[in-house]
């Protein structure tokens, strides 16, 4: 014997996804109520701090911070930057960078019967790429090898490859 289900019309359907609507939108925009009752957890006052009192004033309190919205998008950036106590400050400590080499950038190279010749950009102070053969100079260095796809400059660190980028393809 086989059981008759239940046959919503079209019209059953749109009403109790109206229903599930409304309901949705009354959750959405009803006030949120905190479970149990307690009251809403009020923070300390921000303290007010001087110069004279220093970056964390005497009781080295760190209210103003945790009182701060630091998301908030007309905050202003602190004028003395906060360093906990037992940290160097940003401007105690001494970096070591390493001086910068020239980039050079290989846009073409073409093979003749006459030799090779490589389109490269390296003097920032000439604009646009230049052409160099075997044995010109780059930024001091001789340039010992022209591939079909590759320059090699001879540097006393050690050998420089530049390497052609792929071209890129069309898009289909």
């Amino acid at each position: 014997m086989i059981a008759k289900g239940w046959v919503l019309t079209p019209r059953a359907l749109y009403g109790i996804a109206g229903a599930f609507a409304l309901t949705g939108l009354g959750l959405r925009l009803a006030p949120a109520q905190l479970p149990g009752g307690e009251p809403p957890l009020e923070l300390p006052a921000a303290t007010q701090l001087s110069q004279s009192q220093g970056v964390l004033g005497e009781e080295h309190s760190y209210a103003p911070i945790a009182a701060t919205d630091v998301f908030s998008q007309t905050r202003t950036p602190p004028k003395v930057r906060f360093v906990p106590e037992g940290r160097a400050s940003a401007d105690s400590v001494v970096r070591v960078t390493k001086p910068r080499q020239p980039v050079f950038r290989l846009y073409g190279i073409t093979v003749t019967a006459k030799g090779a010749t490589a389109l490269i950009e390296a003097n920032p102070k000439v604009p646009g790429a230049e052409l160099y053969r075997l044995g010109d100079r780059i930024g001091g260095a001789p340039i010992t090898r022209i591939t079909d796809s590759t320059v090699v400059i001879r540097r006393p660190g050690g050998p420089l490859v530049l390497r052609l980028r792929p071209a890129a393809r069309p898009h289909q």
